[in-house]
């Protein structure tokens, strides 16, 4: 089956707004917003997450998949240390 624009539109921003868990759902309208920071309140976590489920629901796989995950999670320890 093959899906339009539209419909990848729509699961796209489905699986964002599931990982956001907010009452505010992202639109389409909002592509030009970066999901980092303060407006949507995600952070690298939930950039994984989204990455993870976006494969799960459009069949992706990846041979290097397992350096992905820790390239992000040394991202992620890097980060809240700067936090810290």
């Amino acid at each position: 089956m093959s899906l339009d624009r539209g419909q990848i539109t729509d699961k796209i921003i489905g699986i964002i707004n599931e990982v956001r868990h907010s009452s505010e759902s992202i639109s389409e309208k909002d592509y030009d917003i970066p999901l980092l920071g303060d407006h949507f309140g995600m952070d690298y976590q939930d950039l994984v997450f989204i990455f993870l489920e976006l494969m799960e629901e459009f069949k992706i796989r990846f041979t290097c998949l397992t350096f992905l995950i820790r390239s992000a999670q040394r991202r992620l320890n890097r980060h809240r240390q700067q936090l810290i």
